[in-house]
């Protein structure tokens, strides 16, 4: 007596591949990650448009809050939604210093701005003793 072989075909009486299930399982997964993401709105002392890049770095990996600078088209500059000056930057960034010797930041500029404006700001870091400084740039196309 012979066995007959089980078939697990994917085919429905049609012929045709039923993917309702897979669809199901797409969508799901879809809905849970997009709930299950936190999004989360910087406040901008002024509007930065970020210049493109084709390999952009990941700015935060810690959960620890990172301060962010932004240098705006027209030399203005903030620190976490502040508009300050170089002087107060560099203040500000030695005090966030003192208190975790590892600090790092963020510096987001406009795509127009100067690279003097960028690199004022960038010694401004580093005589403040801050020498980890991600910069956040927009995702090319």
């Amino acid at each position: 007596m012979r066995r007959r072989r089980r078939s697990f075909s994917t085919l429905d009486a049609d012929g045709e591949i039923n993917l309702t299930a897979l669809l199901d399982v797409v969508f799901n997964l879809l809905f849970f990650f997009s709930l299950a993401t936190t999004i989360r709105n910087r406040e901008a002392a002024f509007e930065v448009r970020l210049p493109s890049s084709t390999s952009a770095p990941l700015a935060e990996t810690r959960q620890e809050r990172i301060p962010e600078i932004q240098v705006g088209s027209d030399g203005r500059i903030g620190l976490d939604g502040q508009a300050v000056s170089v002087a107060e930057l560099e203040a500000a960034l030695i005090q966030g210093l003192a208190q975790n010797p590892r600090r790092r930041a963020v510096l987001s500029a406009d795509g127009s701005s100067t690279m003097q404006q960028v690199t004022s700001v960038m010694d401004a870091c580093r005589r403040a003793g801050l020498t980890d400084v991600v910069q956040r740039v927009a995702k090319g196309k």
